[in-house]
């Protein structure tokens, strides 16, 4: 990148206007545009007014286009990154180990240890009082484990009926296969999303975002109890939609009843579908009423 915009610059400078416009025609017309070396150091405002034309135009024409990096992508000119960010036009692949280090220090996408011990042996459906439905449940979830083709939505509008350890309990088989599980309580991971995304942050959000996008198996945990805002619904729409389109196998507890009138939202649609994955309403009485096992 630095070189083409040397070059750029010594043909506008030097009025070559015929050799300038050709040569930016070319570059923003490329059937292929490879850009090695974007930064968000020392440029000038010049030649970073021409990498955006050239990408503005290259995102609006959705034309094939590799950027590569050494720095943070929430380092880069805004809009750069808002274009990079955009997971409907770029993916990104880190070829390093900065998210699978974050991820270490931080527990973003591990199964919290009070919990690991959660499997189908420790799950007993026999020993809920009152009128339940956790047999057929377990055997659903057990299925699931087997082949974990499309989603499925454990729903109770109650807390400690056994949702969080029945996903666990799935997890835990497909890590024992050699799976790639990525456990998220939704509302802690909407804060480390955002967190990431402040200037002083050394967090790759767009890289953990990514990691949590394309996970083999994707655990999200109390959907629906996130904070409300736009951001976070938008970035949980965003995350629906890519696992729903590529059908990636997704475990989702909740206690939103997405199938009622009052919602309809776009996220709603995705988990109601019927093609891609089954809700299964758990029928039971909070089991930590008794004894403290998952929730």
């Amino acid at each position: 990148v630095p070189d083409l915009m040397d070059h750029l610059r010594a043909s506008y400078t030097n009025n070559l206007d015929f050799e300038y416009d050709d040569l930016f025609d070319q570059v923003k017309n490329a059937p292929i545009l490879i850009l090695d070396g974007i930064s968000g150091g020392s440029i000038t405002s010049w030649a970073s007014e021409k990498l955006n034309q050239i990408l503005n135009h290259r995102s609006n024409g959705r034309l094939p286009t590799v950027l590569t990096t050494s720095e943070d992508i929430n380092a880069l000119d805004p809009f750069i990154k808002s274009r990079i960010n955009d997971s409907n036009l770029c993916s990104i692949v880190a070829t390093d180990s900065r998210a699978s280090i974050y991820e270490e220090n931080s527990g973003v996408g591990a199964i919290p240890k009070e919990l690991s011990k959660m499997d189908f042996e420790t799950y007993n459906p026999k020993g809920r009082r009152g009128n339940s439905n956790l047999e057929p449940i377990l055997e659903s979830a057990k299925k699931y484990s087997q082949d974990p083709d499309g989603w499925l939505t454990l729903y109770s509008d109650n807390s400690g009926v056994g949702k969080t350890h029945l996903a666990i309990a799935i997890a835990n088989y497909r890590k024992s296969v050699g799976d790639d599980v990525f456990f998220a309580f939704v509302p802690e991971l909407m804060d480390e999303l955002r967190s990431g995304f402040s200037p002083d942050n050394t967090i790759n959000s767009s890289l953990m975002f990514e990691r949590v996008k394309e996970s083999e198996l994707l655990i999200l945990d109390d959907l629906g109890n996130e904070q409300d805002t736009d951001w976070s619904q938008k970035t949980i729409y965003h995350l629906l939609v890519y696992r729903h389109n590529h059908r990636l196998p997704t475990v989702i507890t909740t206690r939103t009843d997405f199938s009622s009138i009052a919602d309809r939202s776009a996220q709603a649609s995705r988990i109601q579908d019927a093609n891609i994955g089954q809700i299964l309403n758990v029928k039971a009485p909070d089991y930590r009423m008794g004894r403290t096992r998952g929730r």
